[in-house]
């Protein structure tokens, strides 16, 4: 729970945005949900990701915004 609301960036696809969401299941890994901004056209876009391929940014730090 202390990540929620911190930036972070999938370091596979460098999906970056805000940790909106953990799940932690009982026999399996932690995923995170990043949210990223509207980038446009009123669509915000969303992915859940595993906790090993998250790179959370440090408060003060900034993954930026939108999906590169």
């Amino acid at each position: 729970m202390k990540n929620l609301g911190r930036h972070a960036e999938d370091k596979v696809t460098g999906f970056k945005g805000t940790i909106t969401g953990v799940t932690t299941y009982l026999y399996g890994s932690t995923l995170y949900e990043i949210t990223s901004p509207d980038i446009g056209g009123g669509k915000v876009r969303e992915g859940w990701f595993h906790e090993g391929r998250v790179k959370i940014f440090e408060d003060g730090e900034n993954a930026g915004s939108g999906q590169v």
